[in-house]
């Protein structure tokens, strides 16, 4: 695939990991290479070999594996060509994961799933425009055919990922999509549609906007909080992501962002945010989070199984300098 700006080509200058090296007993895996037939090898190798893949970003090659010998097995296919992919049904006897939905600078990209014996094949339709205003057009005429965003990705356009599950009696989805430069005006917005029902369920960078897509609450007795954090330093973002964990918030799977920042004090270069969004819902337990940051697949690796074994990943996104892996951990 096409290597989604420039953290990837970090982690890939940084040296790959190739299979025999990097299959043993520890629990977490990490692949990244720049060849995806290489990247499809060593996939298939580590999954023969008890792994099970939880997190990554399929565009720009970078997979996050945990050991899990006792799982199902599955097969995948790293697809880097999505779009007709959907288009053309070509997704049979597979699920599409939705974290793994992710885009470069020319294709939009994810990972496909084996359907175990029994499990429903999900039909799916993908958005990908480079407007707001056709992509809530095409959100709205999806719904009114049974299907659900599941996902959302950017760069230079944007796409959603839609799944028709094939459940009958679901009334049509309702969605919304908020487009803004700042994280306050953002954080103000999505209140304003929590006010009104409506709930996050994923976002993403496209340069400089943050993306976010609302879908209206099924149970309108619920009443969610939100908090948008950004920083451009890994530190910072750490402590206030656990700021807010420690009142009750929950980071929003699908939500992390990359967002490019201009400066005229920079001399017209550019300064980098990372960004997420996090939920308060009531009497939901609370938990600490761990972020792993780094440019190199080992040190990710190496700083993941060092984490405390009751600690699971929460989600995972490239930012323009590294990638930010989320673990969350019981909070004691």
């Amino acid at each position: 695939m096409r290597v989604r700006l420039g953290t990837a080509m970090l982690l890939l200058l940084a040296g790959t990991v190739t299979g025999q090296q990097a299959l043993s007993s520890e629990r977490y895996l990490v692949l990244a290479t720049a060849r995806t037939k290489t990247l499809r090898a060593e996939l298939d190798e580590a999954v023969a070999k008890g792994y099970t893949l939880i997190a990554g970003e399929p565009a720009s090659d970078v997979l996050v594996l945990e050991k899990k010998p006792d799982g199902a097995p599955r097969r995948y296919v790293v697809n880097d060509r999505l779009v007709s992919t959907v288009r053309n049904g070509e997704y049979k006897g597979y699920q599409i994961l939705p974290w793994s939905l992710s885009s470069s600078q020319y294709e939009v990209g994810a990972i496909l799933e084996s359907l175990n014996e029994g499990e429903l094949q999900p039909e799916y339709k993908l958005s990908s425009t480079a407007f707001t205003r056709n992509l809530q057009k095409d959100l709205a005429e999806a719904s009114s055919g049974g299907y659900r965003a599941v996902a959302l990705t950017g760069l230079n356009g944007q796409a959603v990922l839609l799944e028709k599950s094939g459940s009958v009696g679901e009334s049509p989805a309702s969605y919304q999509l908020l487009a803004t430069k700042k994280i306050s005006t953002m954080e103000r917005e999505i209140a304003d549609g929590a006010a009104r029902g409506f709930r996050v369920i994923a976002a993403t960078g496209t340069g400089h906007e943050i993306l976010v897509l609302l879908e209206k609450e099924s149970d309108p007795a619920k009443k969610r909080e939100y908090r948008v954090i950004s920083t451009s330093r890994t530190s910072t973002f750490e402590r206030e992501i656990n700021q807010a964990a420690a009142v009750g918030y929950h980071v929003v799977r699908g939500t992390g962002a990359a967002l490019r920042k201009g400066s005229v004090l920079l001399g017209g270069t550019y300064a980098y945010e990372q960004a997420i969004i996090m939920e308060r819902l009531a009497d939901t337990p609370r938990v600490r989070y761990l972020l792993v940051g780094a440019q190199r697949e080992g040190t990710i690796q190496r700083e993941l199984n060092a984490a405390p074994a009751e600690c699971a990943i929460a989600t995972m996104f490239l930012s323009f300098q590294e990638a930010i892996i989320l673990l969350a951990c019981p909070q004691q």
